[in-house]
């Protein structure tokens, strides 16, 4: 429908299915705050595993 200034856009007629989508209300979506002792744990365990694999492969490699 076209009002001059405006356009109403889409147009329901008979038999159309109107969906209706939830917002997720702001106030319910709060950030959860980090846990920085968990992740530099979680991090300092990887950087180790790398390290000890390394050094693992680098001593059973015979020296050519």
């Amino acid at each position: 429908m076209n009002f001059g200034l405006f356009v109403v856009s889409p147009v329901v007629k008979k038999g159309s299915i109107i969906k209706v989508v939830n917002k997720i209300n702001k106030l319910e979506h709060k950030k959860v705050p980090i846990d920085w002792n968990k992740a530099i744990e979680k991090t300092m365990l990887k950087v180790t595993a790398i390290l000890s694999l390394w050094l693992l492969v680098d001593r059973a490699l015979p020296v050519q």
